[in-house]
């Protein structure tokens, strides 16, 4: 049977362009993939690098030596500077309390021991001022080493009135802790210090009653817990900014956002918002040019149901661990997400 030209194309120019597509959205999937792993394995040889490092100091340096060795480490893991609220100084652990987001959202704490760097966020041991939310802050770290006086541990914090600075020594006296606060008309406040003697003392019940641990946020594992990044995202975008997201990345340590244009006192096509693993806004809209090179915004609610498809499709089950998910427009002919299942 003879089949005119004409008609032949038309019946295999369809099949050829679904072929065409399914390529360049299979190479997509593989091209992201790859960068993953990439991205993966230099994170680990360098954390690894830095754990190495991070013995060796404690093994063998002196107390200066470790207090400048974590103040470095701590200072690199921020993003850009940020204004250091407290410090907590004992010879198996330097604690520090950095400014980071907003304040209902604690703070970014760092320990630094032996066994390298842990991050978490935490609630404020004092009062602070919104007026002085990090702007004029102290010289924390300086006070601190001038503070030490061979106290046992020494933890330096911005006052309430976001000037001045407390101070509190701690020793280790019969089974007990004792510590001199100053100035001596400070408000009782939780340790600041995740040394083993303090948690030692607090388990124990030993003169730490009316002292605890502060209060910390749990971390999150948004690949993990896709329904929680969601919840999250719409409680923290208004009405307006839920209507132009451009792009969403998920990462078992935060949340990116991408939100199209135009913004008031902002001349940059796009905006940027972070959120980190425990849940706190690190960035408001900062100014972009686009990562996600999607021209035109999505609302959430139509990015939660393709979501919730693409998972489907990828065979995600009721509770699925992704090693991927990001929503943009990179190279494909219309957005879409990218999703890959941890295997």
């Amino acid at each position: 049977m003879n089949i005119p030209v004409g008609k032949l194309v038309s019946l295999l120019l369809p099949l050829t362009i679904v072929a065409v597509l399914a390529t360049l959205i299979e190479l997509d999937r593989r091209e992201e993939l790859q960068r993953y792993a990439a991205e993966q394995a230099a994170a680990q040889a360098l954390e690894d690098a830095e754990r190495r490092i991070d013995a060796q100091v404690f093994r063998s340096g002196t107390l200066d030596d470790r207090i400048e060795h974590c103040y470095q480490r701590m200072l690199d893991q921020l993003p850009y500077w940020r204004p250091l609220y407290a410090i907590a100084i004992h010879g198996d652990r330097i604690d520090a309390l950095f400014y980071w987001g907003r304040l209902q959202d604690g703070f970014k704490r760092y320990s630094c021991d032996q066994n390298g760097l842990a991050e978490e966020r935490v609630a404020a041991p004092l009062p602070v001022p919104v007026e002085h939310a990090g702007d004029a802050a102290p010289d924390i770290f300086g006070a601190a080493r001038q503070a030490m006086n061979g106290a046992e541990l020494t933890e330096v914090l911005v006052a309430p009135d976001g000037i001045g600075i407390v101070v509190r020594r701690t020793r280790t006296a019969a089974s007990a802790l004792e510590s001199e606060v100053s100035p001596p008309d400070t408000p009782e406040f939780s340790w600041i210090s995740t040394a083993p003697m303090v948690q030692a003392a607090v388990s124990e019940g030993a003169n730490a009653s009316a002292r605890p641990m502060l209060a910390s946020w749990p971390a999150r594992q948004w690949l993990r817990e896709t329904d929680a990044a969601f919840a999250l995202i719409d409680s923290t975008l208004d009405h307006d900014l839920k209507r132009r997201i451009t792009g969403i990345r998920f990462n078992d340590d935060g949340i990116e956002l991408e939100i199209k244009g135009p913004f008031e006192a902002l001349s940059a096509p796009y905006g940027d918002i972070s959120i980190d693993r425990f849940g706190a806004v690190t960035s408001w809209l900062y100014p972009r040019d686009g990562q996600f090179s999607c021209s035109q915004g999505a609302s959430l609610s139509e990015l939660r149901r393709a979501f919730d498809e693409s998972c489907r499709l990828a065979g995600c089950g009721p509770h699925p661990h992704l090693s991927i998910a990001s929503y943009g427009c990179w190279g494909k002919t219309s957005p879409g997400w990218t999703i890959h299942r941890q295997h």
